[in-house]
């Protein structure tokens, strides 16, 4: 009986190993979201029509003609 007492108390050592690894990985997933989550609020969202603001960055037709010659 004793025996099966000893390899009951190993098992639920490991169990409870696993369960504290497992924290700690949730808790490092958390802390790991809350700094993305900080960054992306300081991240500035598009425009929903972002197509004026391409024209803009984009090279003009006449300028590229330029550079060819």
């Amino acid at each position: 009986m004793k025996n099966e007492f000893g390899k009951f108390g190993a098992l639920l050592d490991g169990v409870k190993k696993k369960l504290d690894q497992a924290s700690s990985q949730i808790d490092d997933v958390a802390r790991k979201s809350r700094t993305i989550e900080k960054r992306l609020n300081q991240v500035e969202e598009l425009p929903s029509n972002p197509q004026p603001l391409l024209r803009e960055l984009l090279p003009r037709e006449e300028e590229d003609d330029d550079d060819l010659l």
